[in-house]
């Protein structure tokens, strides 16, 4: 049986990237017309889901993240640009060196001299990771929706 999305790939079917890491398809959710195209990390042993979606509920998480540290500025323009513009430099490079990331309320500009600033500039770290690796993950087939998402949601940035 094929997949919904007509992604080629028969459900159980798992094709190998370059990364090491399978790709499935499985068959329509219930009560739905979409199927999940789920990547099976050969590392970690898990499947993840690959899709758009799940890219936004990823950059929707770190939204939530920011608005729970907003005593801490997280919510603040400079934060907020920060996160559009890893996400614009991820989209546009094809790739991140995680070195380079905002690591600390400094690289973030939140209130450095808070209490918890570190715990939130960790935290904003781990979900923005996490953004960006479920960029990957969009199929390419999905791309230029991806462009079209990143362009309006990265206002700040985006060029």
């Amino acid at each position: 049986m094929r997949c919904y999305r007509d992604c080629g790939k028969d459900q159980q079917d798992y094709s190998k990237r370059d990364n090491g890491s399978r790709v499935r398809s499985s068959s329509p959710l219930p009560g739905t017309q979409q199927s999940t195209h789920l990547v099976l990390h050969k590392s970690r042993g898990v499947i993840m889901p690959a899709s758009l979606e799940h890219f936004k509920e990823r950059v929707q998480k770190w939204d939530e993240r920011a608005a729970h540290y907003r005593g801490l500025g997280a919510e603040d323009t400079e934060p907020q640009t920060e996160f559009q513009h890893q996400l614009v430099k991820h989209f546009k490079n094809g790739s991140t060196d995680y070195s380079t990331l905002p690591m600390t309320a400094n690289d973030w500009e939140l209130y450095s001299s808070e209490p918890g600033a570190g715990t939130a500039a960790r935290s904003l770290t781990s979900k923005l990771k996490s953004c960006l690796k479920a960029m990957d993950r969009v199929p390419h087939k999905d791309r230029e929706s991806l462009r079209a998402y990143i362009e309006e949601y990265c206002y700040r940035c985006y060029y």
